[in-house]
């Protein structure tokens, strides 16, 4: 049959916005020092503008016994968080490599804010640096680096992270230490959102129809609110028309007090013979005023319909509908 599917999440209330991520790749990177000294002491990086892409081309410095490299400081992430949100916690990746195993290591890795080391030394200087691409992360989603931060200072073109390499043994000679990409996520949680969730569920309390009229010559269809239905209530409202001989729906305006959720429609074009059709369905929403109560939804002609009401309670009052999904199925022309 053909058939229009829709998927509606529903919002509890104190849930209407939720803990959100962000992820951005390095765009600019550059060698930095500690101490002027270190110009001159400590190997610079080479092709650093490779770190900006997961493709196997890759910033490198080669190390001797010994050294440790300048710090290859990203920035230019082009984070876009929204003004107002709240940082929860910021992760690093790195994937990098050596050219030999179980030789070179994290020396030091720090997040950069605006434009200057800070906050927790997050180095890794007991694992060695594998012979393959390997990924590894620093950090965490509620991990804040030992600073504050305000959406600014995420934004600015400024932010980044900084590694720096050593080699602390004396085996083997130079080794060369490579850069594929730099990733960090962000995560956070947009302005308004709830500190103390209701934690309430969200339960059904009854049901309204099915009604189907498979002749083709309804107008509308009518409900009563499911029974058990209370003030305050979520009514979910669904209804589907299909009309033959034409590849033109029929529409169905949205009553008085309701609210539009989605409408989704298919149609079928058999050049122009009885065989032309087309079905669409509308949801609706709508906190119920009353115990008991009806709607009529009215078509723009006669059509095949299919229609019901559900009840809810628990959901937020003022924003219920959280998202929706729909789908169109056209294996087959009737509604069942």
């Amino acid at each position: 049959m053909w058939f229009v599917g829709i998927l509606v999440l529903l919002a509890l209330p104190g849930r209407e916005v939720f803990a959100l991520t962000q992820v951005k790749s390095s765009v600019t990177c550059a060698n930095t020092v500690q101490s002027f000294w270190d110009y001159f002491s400590d190997p610079s990086w080479s092709n650093r503008g490779n770190v900006g892409a997961n493709d196997g081309s890759y910033a490198t410095v080669a190390l001797d016994d010994g050294d440790r490299s300048q710090f290859l400081q990203c920035s230019s992430f082009g984070f876009s968080l929204p003004a107002g949100a709240t940082i929860n916690g910021i992760t690093v990746t790195i994937e990098r490599k050596a050219g030999t195993a179980s030789r070179l290591v994290d020396s030091s890795l720090k997040i950069v804010k605006g434009g200057s080391r800070t906050g927790t030394e997050k180095a890794n200087t007991t694992t060695y640096y594998p012979t393959a691409d390997t990924v590894a992360s620093y950090g965490s989603a509620t991990d804040l680096w030992g600073t504050t931060w305000a959406v600014g200072d995420i934004n600015a073109s400024n932010f980044g992270i900084a590694l720096r390499v050593t080699k602390p043994g004396t085996a083997d000679g130079a080794i060369t230490a490579s850069v594929d990409y730099i990733e960090i996520t962000v995560d956070y949680t947009a302005a308004g959102a709830c500190t103390n969730p209701n934690t309430s569920a969200i339960t059904q309390v009854g049901s309204a129809g099915p009604t189907t009229v498979s002749s083709g010559t309804v107008s509308s269809l009518a409900f009563n609110q499911p029974a058990g239905t209370a003030t305050g209530d979520l009514l979910l409202a669904q209804v589907t028309t299909k009309r033959t001989g034409s590849t033109t729906c029929r529409t169905v305006p949205t009553p008085a007090g309701w609210t539009p959720i989605r409408s989704d429609s298919r149609n079928v074009n058999n050049a122009g013979t009885t065989n032309d059709a087309c079905i669409n369905q509308y949801l609706y929403w709508k906190k119920a005023t009353a115990a008991t109560g009806s709607v009529t939804f009215n078509f723009s002609g006669a059509a095949y319909a299919h229609g019901s009401i559900m009840a809810y309670r628990g959901a937020s009052a003022t924003n219920p509908i959280f998202t929706s999904k729909g789908q169109c199925n056209t294996s087959s022309a009737s509604i069942t």
